[in-house]
């Protein structure tokens, strides 16, 4: 039972519990075989889904979900008068592998693309408890849960399950596979495509500015900027009043 304190920004029931805890439970529940279940909401994620919310109120069905973007962090701070630090997914995936690394539990991590399938396999060839396993195109929650219980089925050693295809379909799903499967399900979104370097993470000069989000709008303009201007960009003022009107 989770018993860290949350905060309510709107949509999201964030925990305030520090990253190395967190690594912690996750591992602890990988070897008992129980299941957990961790997303990583940024301001994107926030805006989706205060503009749209999905059935079930999928943000709070989570065990743990956590601040990745600075506005999500500083509006949880704000909100409980306490530091809430950020706990990035790109930077959550290396220190899962590195905790995970001798330990006897191996990690799947589903995500990648099939043109990126020589650096993935490259990048994770001397990780003999890493798994990466790159699923169709279009998939479907339903495909995607039947694809990840199939590969679960291939093991019978303690594993971390680490879904990175991007909001929503990674929660959506990860929460159905929790439900048939005694893992850890952890939804990082883009953080393979950081690991393996297929994307670049911002200067350190643009992350201590918090201007993350102009790099990567400079970096994927046709992508991103839909995202920055129509979703996250107005939602700054909707997390502000989750703050202090709510």
């Amino acid at each position: 039972m989770n018993t860290i304190p949350k905060v309510i920004l709107g949509p999201l029931a964030i925990d305030l519990i520090p990253k190395t805890e967190l690594i912690d439970l996750i591992t602890d529940a990988a070897r008992e075989k129980n299941s957990l279940t961790v997303c990583t909401p940024n301001l994107q994620f926030y805006g989706t889904v205060k503009k749209d919310p999905p059935k079930g109120n999928l943000c709070r069905a989570f065990d743990y979900s956590v601040a990745d973007g600075w506005p999500i962090s500083l509006a949880a701070s704000l909100k409980s008068k306490k530091i809430v630090k950020r706990i990035i997914g790109s930077e959550l995936l290396p220190l899962l592998i590195e905790k995970n690394k001798n330990s006897g539990i191996d990690l799947l991590i589903i995500g990648g693309h099939k043109k990126d399938a020589e650096k993935i396999e490259s990048c994770f060839k001397d990780l003999k408890n890493v798994s990466v396993v790159i699923p169709p195109e279009n998939l479907t929650v339903e495909n995607l849960v039947k694809f990840v219980n199939h590969e679960q089925r291939l093991s019978l050693r303690p594993r971390i399950v680490i879904i990175c295809l991007g909001f929503p379909l990674q929660e959506e799903a990860g929460l159905q596979i929790a439900k048939l499967w005694k893992s850890p399900v952890i939804c990082l979104g883009a953080s393979l495509d950081f690991y393996i370097g297929i994307k670049q993470r911002a200067p350190w000069i643009f992350r201590k500015l918090l201007l993350e989000w102009l790099w990567r709008l400079i970096s994927e303009p046709k992508r991103l900027w839909r995202r920055y201007l129509l979703v996250s960009a107005p939602s700054i003022i909707s997390l502000t009043k989750d703050v202090f009107y709510d």
